[in-house]
């Protein structure tokens, strides 16, 4: 975790998220055919901490569709900017900076403070650059060859204007209301909403689900929470993973149902820490209902959705 980063995304265009791995040498993927996933493959020799020096406590990486195609992109934030390699279905184009300077430590950006993230806010198809700064949400938009100046767009969610410390409180992007544009999720001391209208985030909205945001129950070196569509009906559930379980918040009619779904794996009490073993979500069969991957010593292993439950997690073969 101090050194590799590892995501989830399609980077193929075909419905399935593959797997994605900022190793020593540069960016691996391993992709989905839906049941099992393909032997990792080196597609960019960058981006790594071996070849860049782009490291996991400095540099955020991830993956989003930055430019409308389909096939999910490679988006890290550098010293210099950020850059993009864009998706070429089975392999990935050289990186190339798509906006200099902002959102950058030069800029006063860092990983201790603010948050760092891709969505597609105005929902054209193409994926946005999203930074929870020192006074307020910032958005960057993408036009599919750049990200233009940022703007902040709702002053609140940041830690010079709410008070929300990243050690603390977690936030999250998403698409809640069905309409193809993401929203802001935030766990403080409680759950906030912000849905996006394509120009503005909206005054937020705060949700009766103490649950997610109780300090005695939720401590970030243990616990993880976050935002997916487990039910596949186009809105984004809440999802936490808790000391021996993991439990799904519904979204239905613009507002959180109490926890439930609760699920005895991927837990802390089995060993799962936020700080050595990754834990992640996204949709590996297609089916439009999010998954669980989960990364340990030595095996992968993965929980598949079926809209009310998840089934029981099964290891990984690489074909």
């Amino acid at each position: 975790m101090t050194r590799h980063v590892r995501t989830t995304g399609d980077i193929n265009g075909d419905g399935k998220d593959d797997i994605i791995g900022f190793g020593e040498a540069g960016v691996y993927v391993s992709f989905s055919d839906g049941f099992n996933f393909s032997v990792p493959q080196l597609l960019l020799n960058n981006l790594a901490i071996g070849a860049g020096a782009w490291e996991a406590s400095k540099h955020p990486r991830m993956v989003a569709d930055v430019n409308g195609d389909g096939k999910d992109d490679i988006v890290g934030f550098g010293g210099a900017g950020v850059f993009v390699a864009l998706s070429q279905g089975q392999t990935l184009g050289q990186h190339t900076i798509w906006i200099n300077h902002y959102f950058t430590e030069a800029n006063g950006w860092n990983e201790m403070d603010h948050v760092r993230t891709t969505a597609d806010v105005n929902g054209d198809g193409k994926a946005d650059l999203v930074g929870f700064g020192g006074g307020g949400v910032f958005v960057s938009y993408s036009d599919g060859s750049k990200f233009s100046e940022p703007r902040m767009l709702i002053e609140n969610f940041a830690i010079g204007a709410g008070g929300w410390n990243k050690s603390v409180h977690t936030r999250l992007m998403a698409d809640i209301n069905n309409d193809n544009r993401a929203d802001i999720i935030g766990c403080g001391g409680e759950v906030y909403t912000s849905t996006a209208n394509g120009k503005r985030f909206s005054a937020i909205q705060k949700h009766d689900l103490s649950f997610f945001t109780n300090p005695n129950w939720w401590n970030l070196l243990r616990h993880r929470r976050m935002a997916a569509d487990v039910n596949g009906d186009g809105s984004a559930d809440l999802v936490g993973f808790t000391e021996s379980k993991v439990y799904v918040s519904f979204m239905r009619n613009g507002s959180f149902e109490s926890q439930q779904m609760n699920f005895s794996e991927f837990n802390y009490a089995q060993g799962w820490s936020p700080e050595k073993y990754p834990v992640l979500m996204g949709d590996f069969n297609g089916d439009g209902k999010a998954d669980i991957i989960g990364f340990k010593e030595d095996l992968v292993y993965t929980a598949y959705s079926n809209g009310t439950s998840f089934d029981t997690p099964r290891s990984i073969v690489f074909r």
